[in-house]
């Protein structure tokens, strides 16, 4: 079980200065006396209703990230801060206080993209932002530039311009929206560049985060197809739950003998159908029959070790790790986008997360953000480790969709 660090303690521990390691930490964290935090690309994680609060002068916040785990609408403001605290390269995500002025950073899309546009061309984009206050834009994205870098409260007119990209290469990074001195917001940039595209739209795709309006009801946590309702609460808190880093690997112990797996997101802006699969894998990483992938079409493997119960938004993936036979060493969960339309991929899938139950109540939960273009991703993999078991965390995958990711794993797909 991982014991994350709370960094309130860490703050409690320290004299006028905390140096952070580049970790995540869990939050929330009040700070009552000066002291300087020194985040070396820190994150602070805070739940639902916890933040991080400064009421002591003298106080610096340094390269540092702050978020939650859900970006729904109604959050209260993570950030509050004194008008002297002192911030350098914080990024926020979410509104912030400072002294008694809020800074609403939702004023900021979360995404610009720029979609498939034509290969070896120089594309220009134009779209119109308001904002309530000065804005600096820090554009650290090789290949893509932005014009003006500085823009004035108000309606402001910004051009794109996109070198050159080869066939099927696609270009993506982070913006940094500066709304105040040291503070700003991380904001995703992306396109994918294609022969077969002679033409694009000269206007760039604009993503903001949803308001309690929005068309859909899209404001709650959503059930991608796997949703273990009958453990987890589709809508339930992340405050507890334990979080994970994409490269991470944690041991499940001997006492474990289930696992649930679960994708969720905080909205999806287009309606698309998102399917989960798990592939049974052998010694050679691959399949060796058509029983070995579990999906729609099988749900569950012979034996029963792997299976997806329940339907719609009660359904979820089940693994019984007694019951997985000696021979498969390795099981991969995986999700994908149903169809061929390119336009249709996890950019649209906003915030994606995989929730982790075992049977001994440790819940995980793995944010797979910056996904962009791809249309599957591998989520995790559970694989044997010496006489138990071991999840490793993976948040990556394919542009080319299903058929591509079945080859790897040694499965035919008919045309």
């Amino acid at each position: 079980m991982i014991v994350m660090k709370l960094i309130q303690e860490l703050f409690e521990d320290c004299c006028n200065e905390l140096a952070l390691e580049s970790k995540v930490y869990k939050g929330p964290l009040l700070i009552d006396r000066p002291c300087r935090v020194i985040g070396n690309g820190a994150v602070i994680v805070c739940g639902d209703s916890e933040s991080v609060e400064i009421s002591a002068e003298q106080t610096e916040l340094r390269n540092l990230k702050i978020e939650r785990t859900s970006s729904a609408a109604g959050m209260p403001p993570i950030l509050n801060c004194l008008e002297d605290t002192h911030l350098s390269r914080v990024i926020v995500r979410g509104d912030m206080i400072r002294g008694n002025k809020l800074t609403s950073v939702s004023q900021y899309p979360d995404r610009i993209d720029l979609g498939i546009i034509p290969a070896n061309s120089r594309n220009s984009f134009k779209f119109s932002l308001t904002v309530t206050e000065d804005t600096v834009i820090e554009n650290p994205v090789s290949g893509i530039s932005i014009a003006p870098e500085r823009l004035s409260a108000g309606e402001n007119e910004i051009t794109v311009d996109v070198e050159p990209l080869r066939d099927e290469v696609t270009i993506f990074g982070s913006l940094i929206f500066k709304c105040g001195e040291g503070v700003g917001k991380e904001v995703c940039i992306s396109a994918s560049a294609s022969k077969e595209r002679v033409e694009c739209e000269k206007a760039a795709e604009l993503h903001f985060p949803k308001s309690s309006e929005s068309e859909f009801d899209n404001n709650k946590n959503r059930s991608v197809e796997t949703a273990p309702a009958e453990v987890i609460s589709p809508h339930t808190s992340h405050e507890n739950f334990q979080p994970l880093q994409r490269g991470q690997r944690i041991a499940f112990g001997k006492e474990v003998r289930s696992v649930k797996l679960q994708l969720i997101a905080d909205n999806i802006e287009k309606r698309m159908d998102v399917d989960g699969y798990a592939f049974l894998l052998h010694e050679n990483g691959r399949t060796l029959k058509d029983e070995d992938m579990i999906f729609w079409g099988n749900t569950s493997s012979p034996e029963n070790s792997v299976q997806i119960a329940g339907e719609g938004e009660s359904a979820h993936f089940a693994v019984d790790l007694e019951k997985v036979p000696q021979e498969i060493k390795k099981i991969a969960f995986c999700w994908s986008i149903y169809g061929d339309n390119a336009e249709e991929c996890f950019i649209h899938v906003k915030s994606p997360k995989l929730r982790i139950v075992t049977d001994n109540a440790d819940t995980y939960i793995f944010p797979m953000d910056g996904l962009m273009r791809e249309k599957t991703i591998v989520g995790a993999e559970i694989y044997r480790y010496s006489d138990s078991w071991k999840i490793s965390c993976i948040g990556s995958g394919y542009h080319s969709g299903l058929r591509r990711l079945c080859e790897d794993y040694g499965v035919d797909i008919e045309d």
